[in-house]
């Protein structure tokens, strides 16, 4: 078991106590029952990733993202994200390629695919091939097997 109820109990606390202080005087805390539980499960998760897609070369150390949300862009300014998060893909977790990406948070678990970095120009070049084979495409989106197995479509 990777997670107990101290990793449930300081999301829930840090998301009360959001900010850089309260943060600081409970980093033990976070590594020991958060961060390091959380890398334990990618370590154990790695080798079958690697396995689906022979082109990831990465460590587990690489997959995680940090708890700390980027502010530049963002309306709320809480300093820390209430999950943790870790992305695999060929060339590294912000790569040009396709890859997985899987987080656990208090509430949730989220587990995903695609091309959360993509660049204009190959964005581009996937709408052309979409509408190429716009037909196909919404025959594969509304079929049964693939709506049971994947659920639905976001974007």
């Amino acid at each position: 078991m990777y997670f107990n109820q101290g990793y449930i109990d300081f999301f829930r606390q840090l998301s009360e106590n959001n900010d850089k202080r309260w943060f600081k005087e409970n980093r033990k805390w976070y590594e020991l029952a958060v961060r390091e539980p959380f890398k334990l499960l990618v370590d154990d998760l790695l080798p079958g990733i690697k396995q689906l897609d022979e082109g990831i070369h990465m460590q587990s150390k690489d997959a995680l993202f940090r708890v700390n949300r980027d502010l530049r862009f963002s309306q709320s300014h809480a300093p820390y994200k209430l999950h943790m998060a870790a992305g695999f893909s060929r060339g590294g977790k912000k790569s040009q390629y396709a890859g997985y990406y899987f987080q656990v948070g208090m509430k949730h678990i989220i587990i995903g695919g695609g091309l959360p970095f993509i660049e204009k120009e190959m964005l581009r070049k996937i709408r052309i091939e979409i509408g190429y084979t716009n037909e196909d495409f919404h025959r594969i989106l509304e079929d049964k097997n693939f709506k049971n197995y994947f659920g639905f479509v976001h974007g």
